[in-house]
Order: C-alpha cells, then structure tokens, then sequence
C-alpha cells in the first residue's frame, strides 16, 4: 500500500444472514473487490489465492471466543503483518461502523445506512494507509505484529519512524510501547494518555497503559484499564493473563480464576497461562477442567508438571483436603499410566517439602498401587516410614 496504489482486494468474512449481502454490496459499491468466506477455516486458504491483504469480518453469528482466537493467530501468522483488519459493529438503525484493529479508529458515515457506510468506512481506512511510504510501513509492521516485545534493532526502527512521523497513530502506539520495555515509564505514559485523547478505543494504548500502571503497583487502576481493552478487542491470552496476575496482586482469587479459565478455552497450548495457574489456589472440580483443557493440546512430562502446578498452592497453603480433590480429579484425568504416577509421586514429594510426611506416604501408596514398579516410589516409601517410626 505504501506504493500509492490502493489494495482493493478484500476478503468479507460474514455468515449469511440479513445483512451479508448489505455487507458485500456496500464493498462492491465502493469499488473494491470482493470475495467471501462464511467460515474461519476458509480465510487463510482464500487469502492465498485471491491475493488480498484486507480482511473484513462481520461479528454477527460468531462465539466471541471463535473471534478472538481467529484474529490473535491471524496477526502472529507469517503474513499478518501484512493485513489490514476491519470488525463490522452495526446497531439497530442499520449503521455499520468499521473499527481497524491494526490502525485503532473508527471510520463510519452516520448518517448512512448499512449498504453504504460499510464500503466508505473501509475505503476511507485505506486511503489513509496509501499515503505511507517504506519506512512508516516497516514500522507498521513492527507495530501490527502482535508481539509483546522487540529486539533492540527492531527499537531502532522504531524510534527512527518516530522521529519521522510523530502523528502517526499506531507508530506513537509502538514508540510507547518502547518506552515501556526501557523502562521509561513517564514518556509511556504521556504518548498512550495523548493517544487515549484523541482514540478512545485504542485498545493496544489502553493495554500499555494498563500495563504500565501495573507495575508502578496501581492495581486497581490498570485492572480497569485492562478490562476495558479486554471487552472492546475481546480475548487475548496475555492481556488475560495480566488480569489474572492483577487479581491475584488484589487477593480476587475468582477473578483470577476466571480470566485465566477464559484463556484455557482459547489457548490451552500457552505456557504463559500455565505458569499463572500455579500462583492460584484451585479447588479439585476447577483444576479438573483446567486439566481436560489442556490436555489435548499438551501431552507428557509437562501436562505431569502442569497438575502438579495446580496441586502446590493448596499444598503450601496446607489445605490437605484439597489437595485429596485435586490429586483425585488429577488421577481421574491424566491419560496415561505413567503421568498418574509421575504426578503422584511429585505431590509426594511437594508434601514432604512442608513437612506432611503422613499425606506423602496417602500418595505414594496409591502411586504404587497404580504401578508397583515406579521408580524411587517404593524406596521413598520406606525411607519416610523408616523416619516416621523412629
């Protein structure tokens, strides 16, 4: 785009309702062209062949969590960079508004109906992007790649495009999002409240913000911050990963529970996610369906690490009959032989480590009993009960 030719090659994901031929006709009629895919599944593929690098999805008939997980892969995909996004909201009097994920405004004719606003909007977006040149593109990318961090080249850049373009929206979005990883909290802080003034819905700002007021331990203000850009761009894993850490920091162990089990349904695959599981006290049915989430997408010794990360908060906490629920649901869950028996001589060992020699010996029985060959089970066995006698 930053040739000064316009890409006018889009690709409308819509269910076919009501408005889906009001959608594909107000693109038409904007002279772009147009193809259509009523599934998540169809978009890469169809991308590919015809060419596009415009993806416009109507919201309407999708699960929030279908969307959310479409468009987080489809900015860290190889081409993402390279896409331009567009969501459709339209409320009840048949306004369409085109909100640009990647450039973070709005861009609606009010006054319109559905059929037009919709082609305006959009076109509208691009011919603002047409006036790039290479080095605001090179930023662009940077800046709509989706990654939380950049290498200390990739900050160059950055700034260099800065400097250059100061009013350009989503590079000022990534110049804060520099200023943050360098810990310069001050200008972080001005360049997202400036963005925030004139872009309200400037969610990646809103997130930098949040992010920001975090660690300067205000708590409760980047909680509201962050669940704001949570609501209006929907489910992110790290951004849901933030709030959980936030509720745990604020002692709201069931908010933290449940932006963390929002993930889990989106990304069971995330490591992130794991590692904030085991800061979190589950109760045996919770870590149940934590376990039967990610399971299939995690498999080995790490899912064996993962249920002992649900099992070590109670255990320190020495509520014992949790842990009987948890190592129970555990057991019941893990698929195989060898990860129950793993798990349950790892919370033996958990146990042991804060003294509760009785509840270690409960698990390494019932270790044994599932496998009376597992390795250093039986040994461990007579060594605490040799202590315990004595």
């Amino acid at each position: 785009m930053a040739d000064g030719k316009i890409e006018r090659k889009v690709v409308l994901v819509c269910k076919k309702n009501a408005n889906s031929s009001l959608y594909f006709r107000s693109l038409k009629n904007a002279e772009l062209e147009v193809q259509a895919a009523e599934h998540f599944s169809d978009v890469e593929g169809l991308l590919e062949s015809f060419g596009a690098k415009v993806v416009v999805h109507a919201l309407e008939g999708f699960e929030r969590n279908e969307t959310s997980r479409f468009h987080y892969n489809m900015c860290r995909s190889p081409r993402g960079s390279e896409l331009q996004r567009f969501m459709i909201y339209r409320s009840n009097n048949m306004r369409a508004v085109a909100f640009s994920l990647d450039v973070g405004m709005h861009k609606a004719l009010p006054q319109e109906r559905a059929a037009h606003t919709l082609g305006h909007a959009v076109q509208m977006m691009l011919q603002a992007l047409q006036n790039r040149d290479a080095l605001q593109m090179q930023g662009l990318a940077l800046s709509t790649s989706g990654r939380p961090n950049y290498t200390d080249e990739e900050m160059k850049i950055v700034e260099k495009v800065f400097k250059a373009f100061p009013s350009d929206l989503m590079i000022r979005t990534a110049m804060a999002r520099v200023c943050f990883l360098r810990g310069d909290y001050d200008q972080a802080i001005d360049l997202a409240r400036r963005i925030l003034q004139s872009e309200p819905y400037a969610v990646r700002a809103m997130t930098i913000l949040g992010e920001i007021e975090a660690k300067l331990g205000q708590h409760e203000l980047a909680m509201k911050l962050i669940i704001k850009a949570n609501e209006l761009a929907g489910g992110n894993p790290e951004r849901l990963a933030t709030l959980a850490r936030l509720s745990v920091d604020l002692g709201q162990y069931p908010e933290a529970k449940k932006y963390l089990l929002e993930a889990l349904r989106l990304f069971p695959e995330f490591t992130i996610l794991h590692s904030e599981l085991q800061k979190i006290p589950f109760n045996g049915l919770e870590a149940k369906e934590v376990l039967e989430l990610v399971a299939p997408k995690v498999h080995g010794e790490a899912l064996t690490q993962l249920a002992v990360g649900l099992a070590r908060p109670v255990i320190l906490l020495r509520q014992f009959q949790f842990v009987t629920e948890i190592v129970n649901c555990a057991v019941e869950t893990l698929p195989e032989t060898n990860q129950k028996c793993g798990f349950l001589y790892k919370v033996a060992e958990e146990l042991l480590g804060m003294g509760a020699k009785n509840e270690a010996v409960t698990q390494l029985r019932r270790c044994l009993e599932i496998d009376p060959q597992y390795p250093g089970a039986g040994d461990l066995l007579i060594k605490i009960k040799t202590n315990l006698a004595a």
